[in-house]
């Protein structure tokens, strides 16, 4: 993880409670580099 966003591991630490809430809407494959998007509820 740390080698896409420095900082990143630690951030998801469970103590910390960091993270992202999200909702799948079609199931892929996502490899570093694709590009995502994030769409307003």
């Amino acid at each position: 993880m740390d080698a896409a966003a420095q900082g990143l591991r630690t951030a998801l630490a469970s103590n910390w409670r960091g993270g992202v809430c999200c909702r799948v809407e079609l199931g892929a494959i996502v490899r570093l580099g694709d590009p995502v998007y994030w769409l307003d509820a």
